[in-house]
Protein backbone atom coordinates (compact mmCIF):
# COMPACT_ATOMS: atom_id res chain seq x y z
CA UNK A 1 0.00 0.00 0.00
CA UNK A 2 1.03 3.67 -0.88
CA UNK A 3 2.20 6.01 2.30
CA UNK A 4 0.37 8.59 0.55
CA UNK A 5 -3.06 7.27 0.98
CA UNK A 6 -5.56 9.27 1.92
CA UNK A 7 -3.79 12.48 1.17
CA UNK A 8 -4.47 14.33 -1.55
CA UNK A 9 -1.91 14.54 -4.55
CA UNK A 10 0.00 17.44 -5.53
CA UNK A 11 -0.67 18.86 -8.89
CA UNK A 12 1.93 19.69 -10.91
CA UNK A 13 0.95 22.83 -13.33
CA UNK A 14 1.64 22.06 -16.67
CA UNK A 15 4.40 24.94 -17.48
CA UNK A 16 3.86 26.43 -20.98
CA UNK A 17 7.17 26.93 -23.12
CA UNK A 18 7.63 30.72 -23.17
CA UNK A 19 7.55 30.28 -27.08
CA UNK A 20 3.86 29.22 -27.19
CA UNK A 21 3.04 32.65 -25.65
CA UNK A 22 4.76 34.79 -28.10
CA UNK A 23 2.46 35.83 -30.68
CA UNK A 24 3.06 34.31 -34.38
CA UNK A 25 3.59 35.78 -37.93
CA UNK A 26 4.52 35.77 -41.09
CA UNK A 27 8.52 36.51 -41.32
CA UNK A 28 9.43 39.42 -43.46
CA UNK A 29 9.85 38.90 -46.49
CA UNK A 30 7.57 36.06 -46.53
CA UNK A 31 3.88 36.28 -48.29
CA UNK A 32 0.83 34.52 -49.15
CA UNK A 33 -0.28 34.33 -53.23
CA UNK A 34 -3.67 33.34 -54.57
CA UNK A 35 -7.21 32.94 -53.27
CA UNK A 36 -7.79 30.91 -50.09
CA UNK A 37 -10.72 28.94 -51.59
CA UNK A 38 -12.10 25.72 -50.07
CA UNK A 39 -9.69 22.90 -51.25
CA UNK A 40 -7.48 25.07 -53.67
CA UNK A 41 -4.07 25.91 -52.62
CA UNK A 42 -1.84 28.91 -52.60
CA UNK A 43 1.77 29.71 -52.82
CA UNK A 44 4.02 30.98 -49.95
CA UNK A 45 6.58 33.03 -51.57
CA UNK A 46 9.54 33.68 -49.68
CA UNK A 47 13.33 34.85 -51.15
CA UNK A 48 14.33 31.42 -51.78
CA UNK A 49 10.98 30.16 -54.08
CA UNK A 50 7.80 29.49 -53.60
CA UNK A 51 6.22 26.37 -51.70
CA UNK A 52 2.89 25.17 -52.49
CA UNK A 53 0.53 24.86 -49.71
CA UNK A 54 -2.58 22.79 -48.97
CA UNK A 55 -5.70 24.05 -47.41
CA UNK A 56 -4.78 23.27 -43.94
CA UNK A 57 -1.22 24.48 -44.18
CA UNK A 58 -3.00 27.89 -45.47
CA UNK A 59 -5.27 28.20 -42.87
CA UNK A 60 -2.63 27.85 -40.50
CA UNK A 61 -0.27 30.33 -41.75
CA UNK A 62 -3.09 33.13 -41.99
CA UNK A 63 -3.90 32.74 -38.94
CA UNK A 64 -0.46 33.83 -37.97
CA UNK A 65 -0.74 37.43 -38.31
CA UNK A 66 0.96 38.72 -34.92
CA UNK A 67 -2.41 38.29 -32.79
CA UNK A 68 -2.23 34.62 -31.68
CA UNK A 69 -0.18 32.66 -30.10
CA UNK A 70 0.86 28.62 -30.73
CA UNK A 71 -1.56 27.81 -28.08
CA UNK A 72 -4.83 29.60 -29.80
CA UNK A 73 -3.92 28.72 -32.98
CA UNK A 74 -3.46 25.39 -32.24
CA UNK A 75 -7.56 25.13 -30.60
CA UNK A 76 -8.73 27.42 -33.23
CA UNK A 77 -7.59 24.72 -35.41
CA UNK A 78 -8.59 22.14 -34.10
CA UNK A 79 -12.11 23.45 -32.37
CA UNK A 80 -14.47 20.95 -34.53
CA UNK A 81 -11.87 17.89 -35.10
CA UNK A 82 -10.23 14.78 -33.53
CA UNK A 83 -8.16 17.86 -30.80
CA UNK A 84 -5.15 15.42 -29.53
CA UNK A 85 -4.01 13.71 -32.97
CA UNK A 86 -4.72 17.17 -34.96
CA UNK A 87 -3.18 19.62 -31.93
CA UNK A 88 -0.10 17.17 -32.68
CA UNK A 89 -0.20 17.85 -36.51
CA UNK A 90 -0.85 21.61 -36.04
CA UNK A 91 1.89 21.70 -33.55
CA UNK A 92 4.56 19.48 -35.77
CA UNK A 93 3.91 22.33 -38.77
CA UNK A 94 4.59 25.07 -36.71
CA UNK A 95 7.67 23.75 -35.81
CA UNK A 96 8.65 22.97 -39.16
CA UNK A 97 7.45 26.43 -40.63
CA UNK A 98 9.49 28.00 -37.68
CA UNK A 99 12.46 26.02 -38.59
CA UNK A 100 11.74 26.77 -42.40
CA UNK A 101 11.42 30.36 -41.69
CA UNK A 102 8.09 31.18 -43.38
CA UNK A 103 7.03 32.21 -39.67
CA UNK A 104 8.61 34.16 -36.18
CA UNK A 105 7.69 34.90 -32.72
CA UNK A 106 7.19 38.51 -31.90
CA UNK A 107 9.21 39.65 -29.32
CA UNK A 108 7.68 39.63 -25.34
Amino acid sequence: MSRDRGRPRAVRSKRVPAHSRRALQLAPGVRLEGEHVANRSMTLVRGGGRVHLNAMAVTILELCDGSRDRDRIVRYVTRDADRDELAAEVGDFLDAALAQGWITETPE
